[in-house]
């Protein structure tokens, strides 16, 4: 009687270097485009109409209500920030350990698969192996993407969050000064603009590298 049992077949190099590669692979990140735009859309949003002169428009309590306003989307930038801040450090961990990875199953093979070895230096050894390794690669790119987009959430919710600060000492700024001025003068229609001058507006936040941002 005939045994039709097939053995496996030996693992090769390549498998080891997959399941070298799978073993350093961190669990992904779920990415979710719609609440990236959103969060870029909610700090867009978080702006506040300033006047040069508040004495003529509206007074101490409409600058109250405006400093309220700046105070609400502060926290809510600081949410942002602080949530932002752990994904970065997430996508930073698990693009380090998809690079390690795939650099050890990559010397794996220039070291064990005989395709590899035959190459005529290392520079032609290491195509070899990136050629067999294209799905890691591919794994570590998007990791790499992943990476850089918290990066620059980050660097748009930071920059958003310090501006806020500086609206809210302006706007302070301008409330004290109305409440020290005398009921008989002015206002200080032009004392306000040169003793405190507005902060520069927000800009793209598409562009953080913008310097007025």
């Amino acid at each position: 009687m005939s045994d039709d049992t097939t053995l496996p077949a030996p693992e090769t190099p390549l498998d080891k270097a997959q399941a070298l590669f799978a073993k350093a692979t961190p669990a992904p990140i779920k990415a979710d485009r719609e609440a990236t735009e959103k969060i870029v859309k909610d700090l867009d949003g978080m702006t506040v109409d300033l006047d040069p002169d508040p004495a003529v428009s509206g007074g101490a309590p409409v600058l109250r209500r405006k400093i309220a306003q700046v105070e609400a989307f502060l926290s809510s930038c600081l949410a942002m920030v602080s949530a932002t801040r752990v994904r970065v450090q997430h996508a930073r961990s698990r693009h380090r350990d998809l690079q390690l990875g795939l650099k050890l199953a990559t010397d794996l093979l220039v070291s064990n698969d005989p395709e590899v070895k035959n190459g005529r230096n290392i520079a032609d050894r290491n195509a070899l192996a990136s050629i067999k390794l294209q799905a890691e690669h591919l794994m570590v790119r998007e990791a790499d993407g992943d990476r850089t987009e918290a990066e620059t959430i980050l660097q748009i919710a930071t920059a958003k969050l310090a501006h806020l600060k500086d609206l809210r000492i302006h706007l302070r700024a301008q409330l004290r000064d109305l409440t020290d001025s005398t009921p008989s003068g002015t206002g200080g229609t032009g004392s306000h603009a040169s003793r405190y001058p507005l902060p520069p507006p927000s800009g793209n936040l598409a562009d953080p590298a913008d310097p007025n941002y």
